[in-house]
């Protein structure tokens, strides 16, 4: 299953479409709405049955920005998509409860809402949730609901386990498995990797400090002095999660730029 979170949508609607139409598995979001027939892949929920006879309900929610209603992308990447007060949304799910053994919650909202939804809907068995990228572990019971995340950049693999007897939830836990712990490689696929990042345009460098710049704040300075010289303004704004290097060298390559400003968003 997939809830899409805002980065789904970076590269667009018709992209995202595009992905869901092949994937093997279903897209879910109850708080994300589509026009009749244009987004057929995207259900609010589903319902399973393991091969044991267990019935299990899922939903998805999405966050959005308390000033336009919108998740955290460019509002032209969602036109033709209107969104609702997810929390809200979540709320109305507690149908699910009536015919299912398990409900679980699979939320892009971030962990604190994560907390108030399992502070406000303990029907929930759990919720598996994304986008503050908090590491938790163990997954934490709130309200008799399990909470799980599983940070980021594909560090840690969550696992949850939801034990089942005569139709309840009677235990769950929740916990982390480092991914760098685990040895196994595939040859073809390291060695893909290999070419890609010695590339040598890449290696190219395409400027020198003065001396290595570190931080967001610096960093983030570079870019909007950046912006506003080449565009000749007297202010510019860059968000902060739009800078993804720690640290510029003072022997500044192609690679460091395109780690620094991954996303190609455009200047308004």
């Amino acid at each position: 299953l997939l809830t899409p979170g805002n980065h789904e949508f970076d590269i667009g609607l018709e992209n995202l479409k595009r992905f869901a139409a092949r994937a093997r598995f279903p897209f879910i979001s109850a708080n994300i709405h589509a026009g009749a027939g244009s987004f057929p892949q995207l259900k609010p929920y589903v319902e399973l049955k393991t091969q044991g006879g267990i019935r299990i309900a899922v939903f998805g929610v999405i966050q959005i920005e308390a000033g336009n209603g919108l998740p955290s992308t460019h509002p032209d990447k969602v036109k033709g998509l209107r969104f609702t007060e997810p929390l809200q949304k979540a709320l109305e799910m507690k149908a699910l409860r009536s015919g299912n053994h398990v409900l679980l919650g699979l939320t892009h909202l971030g962990f604190d809402q994560d907390q108030k939804l399992a502070e406000q809907m303990p029907e929930l068995d759990a919720i598996i949730g994304g986008h503050s990228h908090t590491r938790v572990d163990p997954a934490e019971i709130i309200n008799g609901v399990l909470v799980a995340q599983a940070g980021s950049d594909n560090r840690y693999l969550g696992r949850v386990e939801l034990r089942v007897r005569n139709g309840s939830v009677v235990e769950k836990k929740g916990e982390l498995i480092e991914l760098k712990a685990q040895r196994e490689e595939d040859p073809e696929v390291k060695a893909m990797i290999a070419r890609f990042n010695q590339n040598p345009a890449f290696a190219r460098v395409i400027a020198e400090a003065p001396f290595a710049i570190e931080g967001k704040d610096a960093l983030g300075c570079l870019m909007t002095d950046a912006i506003c010289h080449t565009h000749g303004l007297d202010v510019a704004c860059q968000n902060q999660g739009g800078g993804r290097l720690g640290r510029l060298p003072e022997k500044i390559t192609l690679k460091d730029i395109f780690t620094l400003d991954p996303f190609g968003n455009q200047v308004i």
